[in-house]
C-alpha cells in the first residue's frame, strides 16, 4: 500500500473477485477508441450491474469515516484502505481487487495499445480508485492531469432522471502552444469543447493522459448531486 499517494500496487489483493474482472475486461475488448479530440473510450455497463448499485449506494452522503473535501467536491479514496480491512467496505473491496487486478491492467493498456509508452513495467505501475459526490455548483476548468498518469477514467453513477449533460468535456485546445508548453490547467476560453461523456449510469469514460488530454466540467451545469468513480493508473 501507497498511502500517501491514496493508490494501491497493481494486484493489491491475492484472492481478487474474478467474475468482476471478467465483466470489466470483457468491456475492455469490446471498447472503440475515438481519436478526437485526443484518444478516449466510452464504454456502457462497464462495471457488473451489482457493483454499479453499491458503489451508487455508498456515494449516496459523501460524508462519513474516510470522506474528505470542501463544499463543492467530497471523495472517498477506496484504494487508501488496502492493507487495512476495518475501513474496508465490501463494495470498495471488490471494485479495488477487479481495477488493480493486473488482467484488467493488460486490458486497458491493449484498448490504447499504440497510444501509451509500452516501456513502463506493469510492475512500476500503481492504481487509485475515488469514490466522488460533487454537489450543486461544481466545476473543475479544462485540464490534463498530473505527468505521472497514464490513464483515467471516470465512471458515472448516475440516478434516474440525471441529465446526461452532467458528464465531462472533452476540449481541444485552441493554440498548439498550450501543448508545447505542458500546462497542465487552462482557462475555458482556451479551448473548444468537442466531446461531452454522457452522464449515463455506468457509463465509463477512459482516456490517455497526454499534454492534449484536456478534460474538465464548465460552470453552470452542476445543478444537482453528481456522483462516480474516479479510477486511475499511474506510474511510480
Amino acid at each position: 500500500m501507497i498511502s500517501h499517494t491514496n493508490q494501491c500496487l497493481v494486484d493489491a489483493y491475492d484472492a481478487p473477485p474474478v467474475a468482476d474482472i471478467a465483466h470489466i475486461t470483457g468491456a475492455l475488448a469490446t471498447a472503440e477508441v475515438r481519436p478526437e479530440p485526443f484518444p478516449h473510450a466510452v464504454i456502457e455497463n462497464f462495471l457488473p450491474d451489482d457493483l454499479a448499485t453499491a458503489l451508487r449506494a455508498e456515494a449516496e452522503t459523501g460524508t462519513g469515516p474516510g470522506w474528505i473535501g470542501d463544499h463543492t467536491r467530497a471523495s472517498l479514496y477506496l484504494t487508501q484502505s488496502v492493507g487495512t480491512p476495518d475501513g474496508e467496505t465490501a463494495a470498495g473491496r471488490r471494485a479495488v481487487g477487479a481495477l488493480s487486478a493486473r488482467p484488467t491492467i493488460d486490458a486497458v493498456r491493449a484498448l490504447f495499445d499504440g497510444h501509451l509508452d509500452r516501456g513502463t513495467s506493469v510492475d512500476r505501475l500503481v492504481v487509485g480508485l475515488e469514490l466522488m459526490r460533487d454537489r450543486v455548483g461544481f466545476m473543475l476548468p479544462p485540464h490534463t492531469d498530473g505527468e505521472r498518469r497514464m490513464i483515467g477514467c471516470l465512471v458515472y453513477l448516475a440516478d434516474p432522471g440525471d441529465p446526461e449533460e452532467l458528464g465531462t468535456r472533452l476540449y481541444a485546445p485552441r493554440d498548439a502552444s498550450l501543448v508545447e508548453s505542458a500546462r497542465n490547467s487552462v482557462n475555458y476560453e482556451d479551448v473548444d469543447e468537442v466531446v461531452t461523456a454522457p452522464f449515463r449510469r455506468n457509463l465509463a469514460l477512459i482516456w490517455v493522459r497526454s499534454n492534449r488530454s484536456f478534460h474538465g466540467v464548465p460552470p453552470g451545469i452542476v445543478d444537482r448531486d453528481r456522483r462516480a468513480l474516479q479510477w486511475c493508473v499511474e506510474r511510480y
